[in-house]
């Protein structure tokens, strides 16, 4: 199991804790800061429910109904959310344990920490620590979608030198005998000599559909190499 950040539609999510749970000046108060900073740095934790396009919250309903707030002030940025998304109910079980043993060392820790003169500054770097693994979750997430990005832009130059090669055989085995008579008046081939390969064209491909430009160029007689080029140059 490896967890990375991910971005999910605010729209697509179910809490598990009720509404009323929390304070709504409290709730009010995290959607302005969500609202005001275009997103959260905070992810949540997220269930994939199974056969479904949607997520229920596993830790962070409060963020949740926080973000569900921006998202209705600023719905242009604040649509989606940063979360962790945990796929199968076996990697749920391990990251509620997780959970429980963070909730549990967070209020062991409780007592101790109020007993500590300076407890903003603690806090603070506590808040710069987890600012900065977000952040970093968030780099490679950015990361890993620029090189999908640069993998779809690859395919598609590969798509654009493959088509028309493969137009081109099309044209071969599915042209109408007026469109193929029309492709070798482009080539250079009129009258009884173009007629006589357009009716060798439908005549062998009855019998088999060509595979290649090459298979065209040994079964149809009359149609060279040099008036194959003058078909491909013309694509």
């Amino acid at each position: 199991m490896k967890l990375s950040v991910t971005f999910v539609p605010v729209r697509k999510i179910k809490p598990s804790a009720s509404r009323w749970n929390f304070s709504d000046d409290e709730i009010d108060k995290a959607a302005r800061f969500i609202a005001e900073a275009k997103g959260m740095v905070q992810p949540i934790v997220l269930q994939r429910e199974e056969g479904f396009e949607s997520y229920t919250v596993i830790e962070g309903d409060f963020e949740y109904y926080a973000a569900a707030k921006a998202s209705e002030w600023e719905p242009q940025t604040c649509d989606v959310i940063p979360a962790f998304v945990v796929e199968s109910p076996d990697d749920a079980e391990a990251i509620q344990q997780q959970i429980q043993l963070f909730r549990t060392q967070r209020s062991t820790l409780k007592p101790t920490l109020n007993s500590i003169n300076n407890d903003q500054e603690i806090a603070s770097r506590l808040n710069e620590i987890e600012t900065r693994q977000v952040n970093l979750e968030l780099r490679q997430a950015i990361l890993e979608q620029q090189e999908i990005q640069e993998i779809k832009k690859q395919l598609d130059d590969l798509k654009q030198k493959i088509c028309p090669r493969t137009n081109l055989l099309d044209l071969f085995n599915v042209s109408t005998h007026a469109e193929l008579l029309h492709q070798m008046k482009r080539a250079g081939l009129i009258g009884k000599n173009a007629e006589k390969i357009v009716e060798t064209i439908e005549y062998e491909r009855q019998y088999r559909l060509f595979e290649s430009l090459r298979d065209v160029v040994t079964r149809v007689k009359g149609l060279t190499y040099e008036k194959m080029v003058d078909l491909v140059e013309g694509e």
